[in-house]
């Protein structure tokens, strides 16, 4: 399937002078740590999909604050 392609995916070649390394895989690790989970429980908690929807909720209410 396309989306588990996408999501194990790695770019190959390099970016741009001056560009940050920021990549959406270090954002998406950023906020797990944030939540307290690793990569691995996420894709677990992912396949339950109210539970990963009160996840996801969780983490948007404490971006607005």
């Amino acid at each position: 399937r396309i989306p588990k392609r996408a999501l194990q995916w790695t770019p190959q070649g390099r970016r741009k002078v001056g560009r940050p390394a920021v990549t959406w895989r270090s954002t998406i690790k950023r906020e797990l740590i944030e939540m307290g989970m690793t990569w691995g429980e996420a894709r677990v908690k992912a396949k339950d999909r109210l539970e990963w929807k009160s996840k996801v909720m969780t983490l948007c209410s404490t971006r607005s604050e």
